[in-house]
C-alpha cells in the first residue's frame, strides 16, 4: 500500500506533517478531514525508495523498545501530545533500529487507530503483555504511568539479563576453548603418534586384542631390563638371511652387555604357533576320527545293503520279471536309507550347534555357524550315502532274474 506525504494546520495553528498509508488520495483527505486538519499544500505520494528505508535482516533490540518507552513516558509526563512525542522520537538516533517502527507508528496514529493498535502491527518488537498493558493506560487515561512502569521492569529484566549472561560468558568460554583444544590434540596432535605395527592378537585367540607399549631405552636400562625383569630383544631377521650367522652374531653382541646371564632364543613365528597349538591338535584329531567315522559307516552301510539286495533277490527278480526298470529297483533299495540319515540328520545337528557355539563362547573372535554349513553338511552325507548304496542296489537291478528266481 503506497504511503502519502502530506503537510497540514491543526484548529489551535500548529503545523503538522507527515506520510498517511492509504489506497488512494481521496482516501488520504477523508482521514485528514477526520482528524480536523486542514491541509496547507498539494498530497504527493512518498517515493518507493524512501518507504524501504528500514535495513533488511536487523532485528529491533530489547534496549531500544526500552529507551522508547522511558522517553515516550517522560514526553508524555512534560505535557506533550502523544503524535508529537512520536515525530520527537522518530527523530531520535538513542532507539536505534526502531526509529522506522516509530515513524510508522506515528503515521498509524495520525490516520486514526489507536496507540495500542498501532503498536500490535508490529509484533517482533512490542510483545503481548506491552500492548495489553497500553490498552489499559489508553483506556484509563493513565498512559504515561503505564509506560513508566513498563520502562522500569524492563529495565529491571534487562539488567538482570545482562548480569546472567555476564556470569555465564565466562564458563562458556572455558567450555569451547576446551572443546577446540580438543579437536587440535585430535585433528593435529594425535596423528604423530600413530602405531608403528598394525595391530595384532600377540596372545591366544581367546582373548581380544589389547594395548602393547614399545619403548626405546638406553644400553643401561635395557641391561637391566634383559638380566633382572625377564625382558627380551626382538631382532629382524631378512628373508635371504643365514640364520645360524646371525645367530651366532647376535650371541656375541649379548654377551657384550649381559655376559653373567645365558643367552636364550626362540622364534616368533614358533611362539605365536604355540599359543594355537592345542586347536590344532584338536582339529587334527576331529579330522582323523571324522575321517574313520565315515568309512566305517560306509562300510556298515555297503553291509547292509548287501544284506538287504541278498534276502530281496526274489522280489527283485519278480520285479523285472514283471517289467520293473533299474532305476525302480535302485529306489526300492535306496529310500529306507535317505528316511534314516533325514532321521539322524534332525537328531544331530541341534546337538552339534549347541556343542560348537558352546565351545565357539571361548575365543574373542570367532566364526559364526550359518545355515548353509548344516545344510552342506546333509547334502554331502547324502552324497556319500547314495554313492555307497547305488554300487549295490544297481549290481542287483542289473543281475539276470532267471538266475535269481532259480537260485530261491
Amino acid at each position: 500500500m503506497p504511503n502519502f506525504r502530506y503537510r497540514a494546520v491543526t484548529q489551535a495553528g500548529e503545523l503538522v506533517a507527515g506520510t498517511i498509508a492509504a489506497p488512494n488520495i481521496a482516501e488520504v483527505e477523508r482521514r485528514i478531514e477526520y482528524l480536523r486538519l486542514v491541509p496547507i499544500e498539494d498530497i504527493s505520494e512518498e517515493p518507493a525508495a524512501a518507504r524501504g528505508s528500514s535495513i533488511f535482516g536487523q532485528r529491533v533490540r530489547g534496549e531500544d523498545v526500552t529507551s522508547f518507552t522511558q522517553d515516550l513516558a517522560l514526553l508524555l509526563k512534560a505535557g506533550v501530545r502523544l503524535e508529537q512525542g512520536l515525530e520527537l522520537l522518530a527523530r531520535d538516533a538513542d532507539i536505534g533500529r526502531l526509529k522506522n517502527t516509530v515513524e510508522k507508528v506515528r503515521q498509524d496514529v495520525l490516520a486514526g487507530e489507536s496507540f495500542s493498535d498501532a503498536l500490535r502491527k508490529h509484533p517482533s518488537a512490542f510483545p503481548a503483555t506491552y500492548l495489553s498493558l497500553v490498552r489499559v493506560g489508553e483506556s484509563s487515561g493513565t498512559l504515561e504511568r503505564i509506560l513508566e512502569l513498563l520502562a522500569r521492569d524492563r529495565q529491571r529484566e534487562e539488567l538482570l539479563r545482562r548480569k546472567i549472561g555476564d556470569a555465564l560468558r565466562y564458563p562458556a568460554f572455558l567450555f569451547f576453548a576446551s572443546i577446540f583444544v580438543l579437536v587440535f590434540f585430535l585433528t593435529f596432535v594425535l596423528p604423530q603418534f600413530a602405531g608403528v605395527l598394525k595391530d595384532f592378537n600377540w596372545s591366544s585367540p581367546e582373548y581380544q586384542i589389547v594395548g602393547l607399549f614399545i619403548s626405546v631405552m638406553g644400553s643401561e636400562d635395557s641391561a637391566a631390563l634383559w638380566t633382572g625383569k625377564g625382558g627380551c630383544l626382538y631382532t629382524k631377521l631378512s628373508a635371504d638371511a643365514h640364520i645360524s650367522a646371525v645367530i651366532d652374531q647376535v650371541k656375541s653382541e649379548y654377551n657384550k652387555y649381559a655376559a653373567a646371564s645365558p643367552f636364550e632364543y626362540y622364534f616368533l613365528d614358533d611362539a605365536f604357533d604355540s599359543l594355537y597349538k592345542a586347536e590344532s591338535r584338536l582339529a587334527n584329531i576331529l579330522t582323523v576320527f571324522t575321517t574313520l567315522s565315515i568309512i566305517i559307516a560306509c562300510l556298515g552301510l555297503l553291509g547292509l545293503v548287501t544284506f538287504i539286495a541278498v534276502q530281496k533277490t526274489k522280489e527283485i527278480g519278480v520285479r523285472k520279471v514283471l517289467g520293473a526298470s533299474i532305476v525302480s529297483i535302485w529306489n526300492l533299495l535306496s529310500k529306507e536309507y535317505l528316511v534314516l540319515i533325514a532321521v539322524a540328520f534332525l537328531i544331530a545337528a541341534p546337538v552339534a550347534w549347541l556343542l560348537m557355539k558352546t565351545w565357539l563362547q571361548n575365543f574373542a573372535y570367532r566364526t559364526s555357524l550359518d545355515w548353509w554349513i548344516f545344510l552342506a553338511t546333509i547334502l554331502s552325507t547324502i552324497t556319500v550315502a547314495l554313492l555307497t548304496v547305488s554300487y549295490q542296489a544297481i549290481k542287483a537291478a542289473i543281475a539276470n532274474p532267471i538266475k535269481s528266481l532259480r537260485n530261491e
